[in-house]
């Protein structure tokens, strides 16, 4: 898999999984809120029915105070969020003074929050739902308790307390979820396809399209182009590989030139040697050499052209080192009386006696000048 490829994948796993954890912690919140919303509804439910009661008379009204409660529960129609299932008032002895419960019901316990909202004053809201179960159809509803204390004269007089059904809490929690997990993900899709959108131009401006110029540059050394180099001045890894893949040619250019300097000073010890032994092929060698280039130059071959066309010049004789030395002085002299033989061995020179071409680029590039005839 291309290295690109693998990063957009690591960044859409990191923010999908990013999404997911923020998705679960924002409907979180989106359930404590609507759970916040529904207790501060029944604190200011009840608020109001703490107004009723003592227009009544007070926590003892009696008989009037139980068919008011009766009434609350009975008449719920302007609730939307909750539903109120029970409401009972104790007073600090504990002792149930109204009650919309079904049965008969003991005393309540003071030792615990139904204690503490007589004794600070404060309302007590549940923290946990609680799954009790239906008396009729025995199905588990959600329920949370709420205390408010009553006062008069800044004087806690007793408590009321609301056992709150939560399903159509729940119902509005669940529908919210669902609109909220759909739209959620339809703009973290777009979120994620314009954030891939960016990190492609970015990775490919400066990571995707470096690599494939040095990927070219090096595939154009690797066949032979040392004029090749890496441009730019990056001040980063990338730019870093660029020049050390210049100092690469660099090298490779500098070694290749001092083996072609060596090979070309061993032809041209090769020339001295046969010079000194047969000046009329030594100076047919510099009229070859001195008329190849005219007409290099003539036709327009570039300087690195003519450099190798001397050099092929200067060399296309060399051949007759292999001969012997009778072979040699006849060739030398141009008799009309050499035998067939050893004319085609002038001409044709064999691998055993003929410059190897093989061994460097130099000597390659020389070989069709220094074998023509």
């Amino acid at each position: 898999m291309p290295l690109a490829r693998k990063i957009i994948l690591i960044i859409c796993l990191g923010m999908g999984t990013v999404s997911v954890v923020q998705m679960i912690y924002m409907e979180w919140l989106l359930e404590q809120s609507i759970l916040e919303q529904t207790k501060n509804q029944v604190i200011v439910f009840l608020k109001g029915l703490e107004r009723d009661i003592f227009r009544l008379g007070g926590p003892t009204a009696g008989a009037p105070l139980q068919g008011l409660l009766e009434d609350e529960i009975a008449d719920q129609d302007n609730f939307h969020t909750f539903s109120v299932r029970s409401l009972y008032i104790y007073n600090p002895a504990g002792i149930l003074l109204a009650d919309t419960r079904p049965g008969v019901h003991g005393a309540k316990d003071l030792s615990g929050h139904y204690g503490d909202v007589l004794r600070t004053g404060q309302p007590y809201i549940g923290e946990e739902i609680e799954w009790e179960p239906n008396p009729q159809s025995g199905e588990a509803v959600p329920q949370i308790d709420i205390i408010v204390p009553l006062k008069k004269d800044d004087q806690t007089l007793a408590a009321i307390e609301a056992e709150l059904d939560l399903r159509a809490t729940m119902a509005i929690i669940s529908s919210t979820d669902d609109r909220f997990e759909r739209d959620f993900l339809l703009m973290v899709l777009a979120g994620t396809l314009l954030m891939l959108v960016i990190v492609w131009l970015v990775m490919y401006r400066s990571l995707v399209a470096p690599l494939l110029r040095l990927g070219e540059i090096t595939g154009r050394i690797s066949k032979g182009d040392l004029s090749a180099r890496v441009e730019g001045h990056q001040r980063n890894e990338i730019g870093a590989l660029g020049r050390a893949i210049n100092r690469m040619a660099d090298s490779i250019e500098k070694l290749i030139r001092e083996m072609e300097d060596a090979s070309l000073g061993m032809m041209k010890s090769l020339a001295k040697a046969l010079e000194a032994k047969d000046a009329y092929t030594a100076s047919h060698s510099g009229r070859v050499t001195r008329y190849s280039v005219r007409l290099g130059r003539y036709i327009g071959l570039t300087d690195a052209e003519l450099e190798l066309l001397r050099q092929g010049a200067l060399m296309h004789d060399l051949g007759k080192r292999g001969l012997h030395r009778h072979d040699q002085d006849r060739a030398a002299r141009g008799m009309s009386h050499l035998q067939r033989r050893q004319r085609e061995r002038v001409h044709q020179p064999n691998q055993s006696r003929r410059v190897d071409a093989s061994s460097s680029s130099s000597m390659t590039r020389l070989r069709p000048a220094a074998l023509a005839r």
